[in-house]
């Protein structure tokens, strides 16, 4: 089914779909897979319900290329969202991404607003 989706562009707008398309790039590893992806669907996606999802594979991207700059900028504007992905993945994900300190970071820890936001929903998880 993921190739569908990269195959035919007539597969892809629907946001569950899309989503578990970048949530099982983000899972592989596959940063190119997952950064295309990004690039294909962040004006969909920048505002509305899936915003935490895009924002959470920011993250993750972030995260994985060694960004420490880009990954405190994305958690902050997660926290400033203020809300929780539409898939139990993109929280799977953050946990993950939060749970790892900031090697570089000599300030407070800036997943810490994220991590007291995204607290009751990952203890209901």
């Amino acid at each position: 089914m993921e190739q569908v989706w990269w195959d035919d562009p007539g597969a892809r707008g629907t946001p569950f779909f899309d989503l578990a398309v970048a949530y099982l790039a983000c899972r592989r590893g596959d940063l190119d897979r997952a950064g295309q992806w990004k690039e294909m669907n962040w004006d969909r996606y920048e505002t509305g319900s899936a915003r935490i999802d895009v924002l959470a594979v920011d993250a993750c991207l972030a995260r994985r290329r060694g960004g420490s700059r880009d990954l405190a900028w994305v958690l902050a504007r997660l926290a400033d969202a203020r809300g929780a992905p539409l898939l139990s993945e993109g929280l799977d994900l953050l946990a993950a991404e939060l749970a790892r300190p900031l090697l570089e970071s000599r300030a407070p820890e800036p997943g810490e607003a994220l991590r007291r936001l995204l607290a009751p929903y990952l203890r209901a998880a």
